[in-house]
């Protein structure tokens, strides 16, 4: 009779082994390098729009904008206080995630003020616009960094802004800039 050589099977064991300690070793870099520390504080950088902040300056912005349509009028207070009201509101926001925008509110501030100055000034829509820039700027750059999810709500705020036409009077283009206020709101909403 011949003799029949039988083999043992090679274990699979290690290679099992070795694999799970790769991909251990793999999800320990990757959920470490999900952290960013920001003025010594250790932030997650996720999306934070489950966290609700519940802002004081937000809801007053969300109170006056979205309580129907308002009146915008030749003395351009209800401009003046939704600027002024949305300056405030984008600034406590940013302070909260850490963010440095004062300098830019500022500006904001003044070109608010501006335009209540002179209510028969052709120049108004054109600092609305240039406001709203600047809040659609510092927003855009909150989302980016904070609310990764709210990237469509924070494109709707740029693309209100431009809609404002700096050569046509802001009174014959309530609407746009109303949709800009309700829109900033939107996303300020989700934010906070």
């Amino acid at each position: 009779m011949t003799e029949i050589k039988i083999q043992k099977k090679k274990s699979i064991l290690p290679y099992v082994l070795i694999g799970v300690v790769v991909l251990g070793v793999f999800a320990y870099f990757l959920y470490n390098s999900s952290y960013e520390m920001i003025s010594g504080n250790t932030l997650s950088n996720k999306d934070l729009t489950s966290v609700r902040e519940n802002n004081a300056q937000v809801n007053a912005y969300l109170n006056l904008t979205l309580s129907g349509n308002p009146a915008m009028a030749l003395d351009h207070a209800y401009t003046n206080d939704a600027l002024t009201k949305l300056s405030d509101a984008t600034e406590a926001m940013a302070n909260e995630v850490g963010f440095d925008i004062k300098t830019d509110m500022d500006k904001v501030k003044v070109l608010s003020e501006k335009i209540t100055k002179d209510p028969y000034a052709v120049t108004h829509s054109g600092d609305i616009r240039k406001a709203g820039e600047i809040i659609a700027a510092s927003l855009n750059s909150m989302q980016k960094a904070f609310f990764p999810g709210l990237k469509t709500e924070a494109a709707e705020v740029q693309r209100s802004v431009e809609k404002i036409n700096p050569q046509i009077l802001t009174l014959d283009q309530k609407d746009t800039i109303n949709t800009f206020f309700k829109s900033a709101a939107d996303l300020l909403q989700k934010m906070n």
